[in-house]
């Protein structure tokens, strides 16, 4: 008789609930979402004589899901031996223990709306008890950040260029410290819960000083707030405008490319030193951040139409034809779906590409050239390094490992490997970056790269940018989405090969042997950490940042809260080239002024009109990644400024791309579906290799998410930059 596990299952993430309190670990949230997903599933959880299992909730921590399944087949206990006190005797809260008060900030957002919860709670006793007019016990959102804001040192209402305390309310409802609900009115009502009521006991003792809120500030003042109004009343507010003139900057640092030689000598008298040529001439450091969303001409266009001349075959015939040489890519052996199937993830790429596993000492993806005879042997450490390297961070592991600074070490070790194009490909959606677990929290309480969310990963990201980092950022939605960009880079790769087209600047002229030496080498020293995640709750005094911006843009963010800062100007300069909207900041201080970053935001249907042109311009037979390289050199060549002329940090946000690819791929004259969005998420990649364009997809909500990262980006330039340059006149 087959066993069925439901009550065993509860009872093993009871257990370990249990256990993780008693220590005041985090980790015990994961497991009571745990236990109530197993007590929700009304069918028998089994193990098949397959040895599959069947009706097992979907739980979004992956650690959960392999310690339940490994219960199942008996490679763990139901209670173990170290948890067994805690299943005997369960113990009681001890909430000064408790682990969102150990990473709590004194006067943040979550401390400000747990005090004005509590003197809510304290006024609705007190009118209880003298029968005088009831005062409700909850409050609503409107009412809640108002009383908040005495108690908190930053803005509870986000803004450009500051902080938002509100946003500490998701760790709260997911602390079970605040509960939200809906009344009769329809709008959110927040309270404190019993366990949110013994918490603030707790957070008095550690705080004693909290009994009081602070006088306000004088950019708050203090004022009366009506209940019923649903948002808090907005001034308008004009901006002047001016004629922009055309951002000048110094040349790309794709303008002095090195021609990259092979080192002499045996691999034994291969120097770290010896290998710097492999990345080319450094980039200047710039201290400023300017991201200006303005249209300029275009000048030096690429061609387009050469991209597509190269190559007439298909796809797959690329992959599959034999040629004198290849592009073969490398999978780490230890890059996996799960433990329980170490290979699967491994085997879904190999059905998509040629690849090969090998223990990679940095990267989990990498590519090496040679001989179809050689590639095809198991020998692949005398074969050359193609200079492109791709880091899989899931969502997941990129929040659960961050307290030690994994993604940190990570990141020096990619920055100074030699290579050109690196890259972060982050797999999964962002936005579940708050429920997943922090792991090893209780040991790095004060670490300052722990990432408990999605505004974090956009912070990680937007330093990079600021600091003009050789690193990437790739994206993918899931597993399949990563296999199908390997499948179109080793594809594009091979075929720019075949087509005798293989750019210099992929060639490092060095074999897989001697690029793991000199990483081994480097990986010696593992002692620094970058001041990346390490910022400041403030801008450094006596920094103005000025955001250059498109009419367009600025219609959509409205007027930015909080920008004291900030110097505002709007452009009436018509659109050149494609639809777009830009922005250029940057950041002076005494005198002088930090080098500007570029932004370009577009509508993924632009793009796909660039595909679906070259895709009719190409002979009908032609190559997929023939038509994405042609579509990226159209795209480019249309975009802000000529090449010489744009910054050296420069951002492209797509917009919408898979509701647009669906949408496209309806229409009668353009590529089906299934060659439409690999070839849309090939050009985003080219546009980052070939022409210098760090590009960002946002998907869901893209309106919102494109706000919500330039404010992160704004307030990070102004904690972060260093100025150094020279002030330019201001334009009149």
């Amino acid at each position: 008789m087959v066993k069925v596990w439901n009550s065993d299952l509860a009872q093993a993430a009871e257990v370990r609930m249990c256990y993780h309190m008693s220590k005041g670990s985090s980790r015990e949230f994961m497991w009571r979402k745990a236990h109530r997903a197993i007590l929700a599933v009304e069918k028998e959880i089994r193990q098949l004589s397959s040895g599959r299992i069947v009706n097992l909730p979907r739980i979004k921590e992956i650690t959960a899901i392999q310690e339940l399944e490994a219960v199942i087949r008996g490679e763990r206990p139901i209670v173990p031996p170290e948890m067994k006190q805690a299943a005997d005797d369960p113990p009681e809260r001890d909430f000064a223990r408790h682990p969102y008060l150990k990473r709590m900030q004194f006067r943040g957002g979550g401390y400000a709306i747990l005090m004005a919860l509590h003197l809510r709670s304290k006024e609705h006793m007190e009118t209880a008890r003298t029968a005088a007019a009831a005062v409700r016990q909850f409050m609503y959102k409107v009412e809640l950040i108002h009383a908040a804001q005495p108690f908190c040192d930053v803005s509870m209402e986000g803004g450009w260029g500051s902080s938002c305390g509100w946003t500490s309310i998701r760790s709260l409802l997911a602390h079970r410290l605040v509960l939200e609900s809906r009344g009769p009115t329809h709008r959110e009502e927040y309270r404190l819960t019993e366990e949110g009521q013994d918490f603030v006991q707790a957070m008095l003792k550690l705080w004693p000083e909290a009994e009081g809120p602070a006088p306000p500030a004088s950019n708050q003042p203090a004022a009366s707030v009506d209940p019923d109004r649903s948002r808090t009343p907005r001034p308008r507010w004009l901006a002047r405008t001016f004629h922009a003139t055309r951002v000048t900057a110094a040349a790309t640092p794709f303008s002095a490319l090195k021609v990259l030689r092979p080192v002499s000598g045996p691999v034994s008298e291969v120097s770290p030193e010896a290998l710097r040529p492999m990345c080319g001439p450094e980039p200047e450091e710039s201290s400023c951040v300017k991201i200006e969303i303005s249209d300029s001409e275009e000048t030096e266009e690429p061609r387009a139409t050469d991209a597509v001349s190269q190559g007439s075959q298909s796809t797959d015939a690329v992959l599959r034809k034999p040629a004198a040489h290849a592009a073969l890519l490398l999978v780490d052996d230890r890059e996996r779906l799960k433990d329980a199937e170490p290979r699967r993830f491994f085997e879904t790429i190999a059905a998509a590409t040629s690849a090969a596993r090998e223990h990679l000492k940095l990267g989990d993806f990498a590519w090496v050239l040679g001989r179809s005879e050689v590639l095809g042997g198991s020998d692949y450490l005398d074969s050359e390094l193609v200079d492109c390297l791709l880091e899989r961070k899931r969502i997941a592991d990129l929040v659960g490992r961050s307290a030690v600074g994994d993604h940190m070490k990570q990141l020096h070790r990619m920055e100074d490997c030699g290579l050109k194009h690196a890259f972060f490909l982050l797999e999964g959606n962002p936005n579940m970056a708050s429920s997943c677990p922090v792991f090893d929290q209780d040991l790095h309480t004060e670490s300052v790269y722990t990432i408990h969310g999605r505004e974090e990963i956009d912070a990680f990201c937007a330093q990079l940018i600021i600091r003009n980092s050789k690193v990437g950022v790739l994206q993918s939605r899931d597993p399949a989405g990563t296999a199908r960009l390997l499948k179109y880079i080793s594809a594009w790769m091979t075929w720019k090969l075949q087509t005798q087209a293989f750019s210099h600047d992929l060639r490092t002229g060095h074999s897989l042997r001697e690029f793991e030496k000199f990483v081994a080498q480097q990986m010696k020293d593992e002692g620094r950490l970058a001041l990346l995640g390490g910022s400041s709750s403030s801008s450094v005094p006596g920094r103005m940042a000025e955001l250059h911006v498109s009419r367009g843009l600025f219609v959509r963010v409205g007027r930015p809260a909080n920008t004291e800062k900030v110097s505002w100007l709007v452009s009436d300069n018509g659109n050149r080239g494609i639809e777009h909207l830009a922005a250029e900041l940057s950041v002076h201080e005494n005198g002088h002024r930090s080098q500007p970053i570029l932004t370009v935001i577009i509508n993924a249907g632009l793009l796909l009109q660039e595909i679906n042109a070259a895709a009719q311009r190409a002979a009908s037979q032609a190559a997929l990644i023939s038509v994405a390289e042609a579509a990226a050199a159209s795209l480019a060549s249309q975009l802000p400024g000529s090449p010489s002329q744009r910054p050296s940090r420069r951002l492209l946000i797509v917009e919408g791309l898979h509701k647009s690819v669906q949408a496209s791929a309806r229409a009668p004259a353009s590529l089906p579906l299934d060659e439409l969005l690999p070839c849309a998420e090939l050009v985003v990649f080219l546009m980052d290799l070939k022409f210098s364009w760090r590009c960002r997809v946002h998907d869901m909500q893209p309106a919102e998410t494109t706000k919500s990262f330039l404010q992160v980006l704004l307030r990070l330039a102004l904690e972060l930059e260093v100025v150094n340059a020279p002030q330019v006149p201001q334009p009149t």
